[in-house]
């Protein structure tokens, strides 16, 4: 079981990996307060980063524990881990089409449905906040986790997109990852004119 506050499973391109460019002007950034149940944490939504090659964009929140300096990609603030998030991966996401529908940005909540299936009781689909499309599953090591959970504490699990990685010609959906978690959870919008 992987612990709190990790990716689950990465194929994301990694920010600051020597294959990155850098942005060339002061980024655009959308500010979110992320609730977990009752725990909550400030994220920040950078501007679109890509690959030198140019074939792929991605945006992904990142947080900060001391409200300047960001901490690693993928990585919870300790206040979230500890409500019991986590990021994840969605599995399949080319074999359905709700990987296209527009509701997939970043801050979008998402649907967590057990659909159990003869090679895995424990799958959990992953579908749009709207319900009509279904996007892909749960990776199985994160499902049983959820689960467990789930049934050891009777609570349901909330989700939201926290990475989408498109391709940078067309701007076509790739990818997505979320942030999941026990009880209610969501992406709130702040709102930094106010």
């Amino acid at each position: 079981m992987s612990g709190h506050g990790t990716l689950v499973a990465t194929r994301q391109l990694r920010k600051g990996s020597p294959h990155m460019t850098q942005p060339r002007h002061r980024p655009e950034r959308q500010h979110f307060r992320i609730h977990v149940g009752a725990a909550t944490a400030e994220a920040v939504l950078p501007e679109w980063w890509g690959a030198l090659d140019s074939t792929i964009k991605a945006r992904a929140l990142r947080f900060s524990e001391d409200g300047g300096n960001w901490i690693e990609e993928q990585t919870l603030p300790a206040v979230l881990a500890a409500a019991g998030a986590l990021f994840s991966e969605v599995a399949g996401v080319m074999d359905y089409d709700g990987l296209k529908h527009p509701s997939l940005e970043v801050g979008q909540r998402v649907l967590l449905k057990p659909d159990a299936q003869p090679q895995d009781r424990f799958a959990i689909a992953v579908w749009t906040g709207d319900d009509s499309r279904q996007v892909g599953f749960l990776p199985s090591n994160v499902a049983e986790q959820v689960m467990a959970i789930s049934m050891r504490d009777r609570v349901g699990f909330g989700a939201f997109v926290a990475q989408e990685v498109r391709d940078a010609q067309s701007g076509e959906r790739r990818d997505v990852s979320i942030l999941l978690g026990p009880g209610v959870v969501w992406a709130e919008p702040i709102d930094e004119s106010a």
